[in-house]
């Protein structure tokens, strides 16, 4: 009896696990986006309004910042997330969809932008 339950202790814990992980942004829209130009700015040490951060939970532009509650892959190239973002103070609710095409990266349908070099 110990044993079972035991193992089901353990598979429930290792499912939580891996639909924790699922929900993570995935590697390949992860890094800093941007126009060339402000690729360009960042690369030489300075700082650009024009750059979006893409990490593990978060995504990061100017003045705001989006926690990632909740999401998944919606397609090979597309991830969409329930985030709670932070501007200047408030806080709201708000869905993004990060699509990349072509090596450009999309968020919500707005102008794609470039990786910027690391």
């Amino acid at each position: 009896m110990l044993k079972t339950t035991l193992a089901l202790v353990i598979l429930f814990m290792a499912a939580g696990a891996a639909n924790a992980a699922a929900s993570d942004i995935p590697s390949q829209f992860r890094g800093k986006w941007g126009s060339p130009s402000a690729c360009k700015t960042i690369a030489g040490g300075g700082e650009s309004d024009g750059i979006t951060e893409v990490n593990v939970r978060a995504i990061n532009q100017y003045e705001t910042g989006c926690n990632l509650v909740s999401g998944h892959l919606a397609g090979a190239n597309v991830y969409a997330g329930s985030f709670e973002c932070s501007v200047e103070g408030n806080t709201s609710s708000s869905p993004i969809n990060l699509k990349l095409v072509n090596g450009k990266l999309g968020v919500n349908g707005n102008k794609p932008l470039t990786r910027c070099a690391a």
